[in-house]
């Protein structure tokens, strides 16, 4: 009987985690995205394209601005009586629960008014998450939409007492290190000079040329040819950024 129990009792805990897992694919059937709820409650996704991860799992949630204690409430200005419980109320982040769950499909074709193209296409699946956190009484949608060519979340705060008026803080991202983030940074900077450079002496060199051209001189493939290497040199230190956050 203690070994049916058991097997009983893992056989609901992986139900609850199964029912907590979604998932979302793009209308070509090549993007693939992962939803579901960690051990803390914390929302989770992950992205897939044609079975290659793209987003590794990252969390989602919200840090809400902490609420003055002293602060007088409701119209008649009365005292707070939910003091002690104002630290657990900027998390919106952990504690969650799966409410309910809806997909849909949407595919339009619409014409701009000025553009490069005649026509643009609005195909996307979407998946919309309701998640409840019952120790704030509490509840949010987090609303997917995963096109051909890429992923968009937002999040919505359906009217409820418990969550009227606040003031987001902070969202919750997966965290870097020091070394991480000084060599996003550096790599950024360094293409932005290089580029610079490049466009700055390639264009010196495009204007020598033309201007020894005018003058009669046949300096038009030595002007091509110097031209490039300006432009390898960009590059090439795109191509060293892709490395550099493969690395990261």
């Amino acid at each position: 009987m203690k070994i049916k129990n058991q097997l009983l009792a893992a056989a609901l805990c992986c139900f609850a985690i199964a029912a907590q897992a979604e998932k979302l694919t793009s209308p070509d059937g090549k993007l693939v995205m992962d939803f579901n709820l960690n051990s803390k409650g914390t929302p989770v996704y992950s992205l897939l394209f044609q079975g290659k991860t793209v987003i590794k799992p990252s969390t989602l949630g919200l840090e809400l601005k902490k609420e003055d204690p002293e602060q007088k409430t409701d119209f008649e200005w009365t005292e707070r009586t939910d003091k002690d419980q104002l630290d657990r109320k900027t998390d919106l982040m952990t504690g969650f629960v799966v409410r309910n769950t809806q997909t849909a499909s949407f595919d339009e074709t619409w014409t701009p008014v000025w553009g490069e193209e005649d026509k643009i296409r609005n195909h996307y699946n979407e998946l919309a998450v309701t998640l409840e956190q019952p120790d704030n009484q509490r509840h949010i949608v987090i609303r997917f939409r995963l096109f051909n060519d890429g992923l968009g979340f937002r999040y919505e705060f359906p009217q409820q007492n418990n969550l009227n008026y606040f003031i987001i803080k902070d969202f919750l991202t997966d965290e870097i290190s020091m070394l991480q983030g000084a060599a996003i940074f550096g790599a950024g900077l360094l293409t932005g000079v290089v580029c610079l450079a490049s466009s700055y002496f390639q264009s010196k060199v495009c204007a020598n040329g033309i201007t020894a051209i005018g003058n009669g001189h046949d300096v038009m493939g030595k002007t091509l040819i110097l031209a490039a290497f300006p432009e390898l040199y960009a590059i090439l230190t795109v191509a060293a950024v892709f490395l550099i956050g493969g690395a990261i």
